[in-house]
């Protein structure tokens, strides 16, 4: 019995640190994201509105990737 439990703390462990590597890598993508948005509205020429708004694009899909990886790590 004990060496069941043993294998399950050590599975809950292991989805806690793979929740928390995934969400770290979304968490700094989605603030990336926010960053370049934010520039994007105050920005007053439309290249630099341009550049940003993809920036922020982009790190909103990668971190919409992490999220879905980590969600499929858990099914």
């Amino acid at each position: 019995m004990k060496f069941t439990n043993m294998k399950l703390t050590g599975l809950c462990a292991a989805i806690a640190l793979t929740l928390a590597s995934f969400g770290a890598y979304a968490e700094s993508h989605m603030a990336e994201a926010l960053k370049h948005a934010e520039a994007a509205a105050k920005a007053d020429d439309a290249k630099a509105i341009t550049e940003h708004a993809e920036a922020a694009k982009t790190h909103a899909k990668t971190a919409d990737e992490h999220l879905d990886a980590g969600i499929t790590s858990l099914n």
